[in-house]
């Protein structure tokens, strides 16, 4: 089958990188309002349409998607202060676009429980569901909720305070009318402990727009404090550094409000400096000048404070220790020499498990949350002693998160699985039961119907490389399975399990197995595996991806010619790269809000964040060159025999993370090269009113994952 692809203007621009001339042919494109750009998403989506509309059964998919995604979910109960009497916990009946945030005088989640309410309701802001809110933080005496509105998935958000208090004339909870924050981005939000005021992070006025669609470098971030009943106009500005334009921060208050604790961050990078000031006994922020005390003044490990106990903090760190430990320091000391420690061992690195969370329970323990083999362990300590108590058990394997507050002997967990859509437990912290007191129930699946392997592949180098299986369990072993392979491999994230009901319908419904590879460059095995995945190790991230293609075509799961790949961001670098490099490998590759251009990532937006995993091949010639092998728009070449897989680009007009211009050039470049000769569609499809994924609707969400799994179906020939 020949596709007809829109032409796309070629211009002569040309740059300088160390003297070399690299092309910018298509810079027209870096312009999202342009007509030609307009006109050529319109072409691009046409096509993309017609393709996809080929799928006779894309209605019944739609309609499958939509009842299996019709379970009520619940999360985690949580106390917002130890000073009020509320619980709260989100909860989406279904099919709802957002989560809904609901206060209640019970530590069970049920939406009919007496006096239950809904006290933050996005899905209220906007008809199309495409308002979204985060960040939710509550005031120390929990009468005030703080929270961050965000539109069409944009990273930019404004700073929304609500009342806690049910006002019967009203019947709603009311909004702090004069309290309204904007150019909020990439920002915690910190109460003070005196409850007066939050810290948050902000950008400078820019030129051009600031909603989500312009390309314009994010640059000059500054940490304010917002007394509440003033005009943001009047917040305090805590600390900025104009040498700096591209460094980010954040800032945080001991658990006594004795101390602030102020986190310089240079882009992705996993170090930071960390500054402490000391506060008088009433808590409150001065309004003069604060005064900062360097703990760490270089970019070498990361540090995050966790608790003190008057002037000795203990913080999280990797400072000489690729898994992570717990430490201690004492805030109050002269000075912090540079060739020394920090402080003194508290929780010592495990030699094989990472830490990778504490939070601390009852005022006498910290429960930190392992990662073993890219599954979550909890174990308890003493912080006292900081000597090992007890694991808690649970089930089941897989993702745990929890609610823990350090004035409460109960913590709340939630594990879910690739086959468990999730239960939450309540646990006591004293005689160590577990009690069950939600459990996710998705009519039509039935998870023992399902299997989940584990295993550890090598990749080019040797390394070993631990991939999931998911499966039914009756799957035979024919080289003819419709099969996904998935990676990230990038910024020390780590994949562990999840679950998804789109997925049970791939693998249920369509018969298909799903595989996930845990590559390096995440975070599963601590620094050494991150390392091992970025900069001029990022090659490793393909070759890990590669031999987990092929582990599965030897071990008679699949062949090439029922294999897709798919990835997002940092993930569709790599689909996009495994492409150009082996796309004799694969029938077909979902590439979603991919990072394109290695040469250019960090001229837009936040991209100036990447140089962490990418480089800075503007400045230093040994990444551009490094990067020059991988780029996936610079490696795109006719193959000999004509033959790539079939491909789906995706992105969004409002991706304020990864521009859509990467994802637009490289389909161009793409169709260019192969559109003439490749009988497999190439496609590119642009979503309106969403951005980099975060806050999507769910109506919007069952849209493209059937259009996804239509495409797949269209590519392997399946049926449903």
């Amino acid at each position: 089958m020949k596709f007809e692809y829109p032409n796309a203007r070629e211009t002569e621009t040309v740059e300088d990188f160390h003297g070399q001339k690299v092309d910018n042919k298509y810079d027209w494109m870096e312009d999202p309002d342009a007509e030609e750009t307009k006109c050529f998403n319109e072409a691009q989506n046409k096509i993309t349409r017609d393709f996809l509309d080929q799928f006779g059964k894309r209605d019944q998919l739609k309609a499958k998607f939509e009842t299996i995604n019709d379970y009520e979910k619940y999360g985690i109960p949580f106390r917002g202060s130890s000073e009020d009497g509320y619980w709260y916990f989100y909860h989406n009946s279904g099919l709802q676009n957002q989560y809904v945030l609901y206060q209640t005088n019970v530590d069970k989640p049920d939406i009919n429980a007496d006096g239950c309410k809904a006290i933050l309701d996005p899905n209220s802001m906007a008809s199309d569901g495409t308002v979204s809110c985060k960040q939710v933080k509550f005031s120390p005496d929990g009468s005030t909720l703080a929270y961050n509105k965000s539109i069409s998935g944009s990273d930019w958000s404004e700073m929304h305070f609500l009342s806690t208090k049910y006002s019967d004339a009203s019947k709603s909870f009311e909004h702090l009318p004069n309290d309204v924050l904007k150019r909020v981005k990439y920002s915690g939000t910190a109460w003070s402990k005196d409850g007066k005021g939050v810290f948050y992070a902000c950008y400078p006025q820019q030129e051009g727009k600031t909603d989500g669609t312009e390309t314009t470098a994010a640059h000059g971030q500054k940490i304010h404090y917002h007394r509440i009943g003033t005009n943001q106009s009047q917040d305090q500005l805590v600390y900025e550094n104009i040498e700096e334009p591209e460094w980010m921060f954040g800032v945080s208050c001991s658990q006594d409000g004795r101390y602030l604790f102020l986190e310089v961050q240079k882009g992705c990078e996993r170090t930071n400096m960390l500054y402490c000031a000391q506060l008088g006994e009433d808590k409150s922020i001065p309004q003069e000048k604060i005064s900062w005390k360097a703990i760490v003044d270089e970019f070498k490990w990361q540090y995050s404070p966790i608790w003190n106990v008057g002037n000795i903090c203990y913080l999280q760190t990797d400072e000489n220790a690729s898994n992570q430990k717990v430490i201690k320091v004492d805030l109050d000391q002269k000075s912090f020499p540079r060739d020394k420690p920090l402080g003194i061992d508290h929780i010592s690195e495990h030699e094989d498990n990472v830490l990778s969370d504490v939070a601390v329970c009852d005022m006498k323990y910290f429960i930190t949350n392992y990662m073993v083999d890219c599954k979550d362990k909890v174990r308890v300590f003493d912080i006292e002693s900081g000597n090992f108590s007890h694991d808690i058990e649970f089930p089941d394997m897989g993702s745990i998160g929890w609610s823990c507050r350090k004035y409460m002997s109960d913590i709340y967990f939630k594990l879910t699985g690739w086959v468990n859509p999730g239960a939450v437990y309540k646990y006591n912290i004293h005689n160590e039961k577990m009690e069950t007191i939600h459990q996710t129930i998705v009519s039509g699946f039935d998870a023992s119907k399902y299997k989940t392997n584990q295993v550890f592949y090598p990749s080019k180098d040797g390394t070993k490389i631990p991939m999931f299986i998911i499966s039914k369990k009756d799957i035979e072993m024919n080289s003819d399975n419709p099969t996904v392979l998935y990676a990230y491999g990038g910024f020390n994230i780590p994949i562990t399990p999840y679950f998804s009901a789109y997925k049970t319908v791939w693998s249920g419904d369509l018969n298909g197995v799903l595989a996930i590879a845990n590559i390096r460059g995440g975070g599963e095995y601590g620094k050494k595996w991150y390392d091992g995945g970025k900069l001029m190790n990022k090659m490793n991230c393909f070759d890990d991806f590669n031999a987990g293609a092929e582990y599965l075509i030897d071990n008679k799961y699949t062949s090439s010619k029922k294999l897709a790949i798919e990835g997002g961001s940092n993930g569709g670098t790599l689909v996009a790269a495994c492409f150009n490099q082996r796309p004799e490998l694969y029938r077909a590759v979902l590439c979603h809000v991919p990072v394109i251009d290695m040469y250019r990532f960090h001229k837009y937006t936040i991209g100036h964040a990447w140089k962490s995993d990418y480089g800075d091949p503007e400045e230093k010639i040994e990444d551009f060159e490094y990067n020059k092998q991988y780029s996936p728009l610079h490696n795109v070449k006719l193959q000999d025999d004509k033959s790539v897989p079939g491909m789906m680009i995706l992105t969004a007009d409002h991706d304020d993370r990864v521009v859509p211009h990467h994802s637009l050039k490289f389909a161009a470049e793409v169709q260019k090269v192969h559109g003439k000769t490749s009988e497999n569609p190439l496609l590119l499809r642009v979503d309106i009113k969403a951005g980099h994924g975060g806050g999507k609707p769910t109506a919007m969400v069952i849209e493209e994952q059937v259009d996804k799994y239509g495409f797949l179906a269209l590519m392997m020939g399946l049926e449903l």
